[in-house]
């Protein structure tokens, strides 16, 4: 009988106590995302999957800085003027973003930062004929430059959940780099 009683004051105190939760200005957020991605010797349609950190250094959470990472399989598919392309890319960002305008618990999202990229796969044969595409390699790089993009961000502060969709995301840098991505993700709020 013991036993029973203290659970059950546990359980009411849990009961009680979730009913009063405050959560910080720090989350997680897993995402997945569609994009375009050319490189020096790679170009491809792909998903991906993402994980970043974000944590509010300004007003809150006005202004969060955010590093993550990327993750994803690209193909060429529906490009005829380049051999076929089977390849992965791996990102580690480090983004700050800015609620540009506030309504409620909905914003117009900025950011910018920086992005070091690896690209590796197989570059096969395939596209036109006159393009000598007759031979199979494997190829790796690297790439570093710049990333920018914008969204909206839906974050309630009775909810312990965020919801972010950025359908405009660029990354751009030197050697003809360039990935253009669409992305949803769902930010779990840390006490």
């Amino acid at each position: 009988m013991k036993y029973l009683q203290v659970l059950v004051l546990i359980s009411i105190s849990a009961v009680a106590t979730s009913q009063d939760v405050s959560y910080s200005n720090r989350s997680i957020n897993p995402g997945i995302s569609i994009g375009i991605n050319e490189g020096g010797s790679e170009m491809g349609f792909g998903g991906m999957i993402s994980f970043s950190y974000k944590h509010g250094v300004w007003k809150g959470d006005r202004l969060r800085l955010s590093p993550g990472i990327m993750t994803g399989n690209f193909m060429s598919l529906m490009v005829t003027d380049v051999p076929d392309y089977y390849y992965r890319l791996t990102s580690l960002g480090l983004n700050a973003e800015l609620d540009l305008i506030r309504i409620g618990s909905l914003s117009l999202v900025i950011y910018g930062g920086g992005f070091v990229n690896y690209s590796r796969g197989l570059k096969g044969t395939g596209g036109w004929p006159q393009g000598e595409n007759t031979y199979s390699d494997y190829f790796w790089r690297l790439y570093c430059g710049g990333s920018f993009g914008g969204g909206l961000r839906l974050n309630r502060p009775d909810s312990r959940f965020i919801y972010e969709l950025y359908p405009l995301n660029f990354q751009v840098g030197p050697d003809y780099y360039m990935m253009g991505f669409t992305q949803f993700s769902l930010g779990i709020k840390l006490h």
